[in-house]
């Protein structure tokens, strides 16, 4: 008997669960979560509770590998719930920090608390791109003394681990591992979207990360092209978005079929370029890609509030979260390359 998940946006469209993924135990369970929690509370949700992350921890999502599993996990988390994802995203960068870059007895450490989800994470490190970075490194005896404030942290309560990126005088990448979170100085962000993600700027003062808990010190320009390598990809919560808006519009409506029938194109050819293509290779094209896919969320976004009317301007509407949700994934690892792309894509009917 076939298993089919208990949560499945756009299910009536290719962009469904693919039937091959849907038996698996953590798209299943994630499925599950989704369709219980995370969609019922969503509209309602203030700040992404320890639970949700606990919840995906048990599902098996805290340490999922690599993969089109990965993506389908990605898409469902972001369909129910985009600050849940946006927080489990975090998680999920120290995890892939710690497994690749870390040295052994610090990967040993937090590792298997990560990929349980015993352990979740949050990153602060947004600003390394910029030429002038606001948080600096300094050696010291026996570690590195951090200063200065970073702008954006997400999921701060939720936290247990925080991986902060700092930049040195000869313009090095320090990356460490903080625990002690509760020693910082933190303000909230007033944001106008994902406020639920309890996202804080957070004041290092000097805090020192001793040279046990550094994960890696690397010129910052190597590590700027491997990052703008992998932020030229299509995010999966973008297709998230994309089931999320069908399930609103309706998979077989004329506009949701052909919103659903780009939407498979676009994914289809995403995922391709990032597992059967090397990463240096087609950055242009995969940049155009993501552009092209953001232009169909924004679309697909504002026809669900054009269908909606009215009723998209409650503080509680799915469909006003959706909106939201579909502007701020115009930031997310957004180079400025990518943004000149994005721009000129959306107003190319101009």
């Amino acid at each position: 008997m076939r298993i089919l998940p208990m949560y499945n946006p756009a299910f009536d469209t290719p962009l469904g669960t693919p039937i091959d993924l849907a038996g698996e135990r953590v798209v299943y369970e994630t499925s599950r979560l989704a369709a219980q929690v995370l969609v019922p509370q969503a509209d309602t949700l203030t700040r992404v509770p320890r639970s949700h992350l606990t919840a995906l921890g048990e599902a098996g999502a805290m340490g999922v590998p690599s993969g089109r599993i990965k993506h389908e996990v990605d898409e469902l988390i972001a369909a129910a719930c985009t600050a849940t994802w946006f927080v489990y995203l975090q998680h999920h960068t120290v995890l892939r920090a710690v497994e690749t870059r870390a040295p052994a007895a610090l990967r040993e450490q937090w590792e298997p608390g990560l990929r349980s989800g015993t352990t979740v994470a949050s990153i602060a490190g947004g600003y390394l791109s910029r030429p002038q970075s606001p948080v600096r490194a300094t050696r010291v005896d026996g570690g590195w003394r951090i200063d200065g404030v970073a702008p954006w942290v997400t999921g701060w309560e939720t936290a247990d681990l925080l991986m902060v990126s700092a930049v040195t005088d000869t313009d090095d990448a320090v990356f460490g591992l903080v625990s002690r979170l509760d020693a910082l100085a933190t303000e909230a962000c007033e944001l106008w979207t994902m406020v639920a993600t309890d996202t804080r700027s957070v004041d290092f003062g000097g805090l020192v990360i001793p040279d046990d808990q550094v994960l890696q010190v690397v010129p910052r320009l190597t590590w700027l092209t491997g990052h703008n390598q992998s932020y030229s990809n299509t995010p999966p919560m973008l297709f998230g978005l994309l089931r999320a808006a069908l399930d609103v519009l309706g998979g077989d409506s004329p506009l949701g079929a052909r919103i659903a029938e780009r939407g498979h194109e676009l994914r289809t050819e995403a995922y391709h370029l990032l597992h059967e293509v090397a990463p240096d290779q087609q950055v242009p094209r995969r940049v155009r890609l993501r552009a092209e896919t953001h232009q169909l969320v924004i679309t697909a976004a504002t026809a669900c509030l054009a269908a909606t009317g009215g009723k998209a301007i409650l503080p509680s509407s799915r469909v006003g979260r959706l909106v939201r949700d579909a502007q701020f994934s115009l930031v997310i690892g957004q180079s400025g390359d990518l943004r000149d792309v994005v721009a000129e894509q959306l107003l190319s009917g101009l």
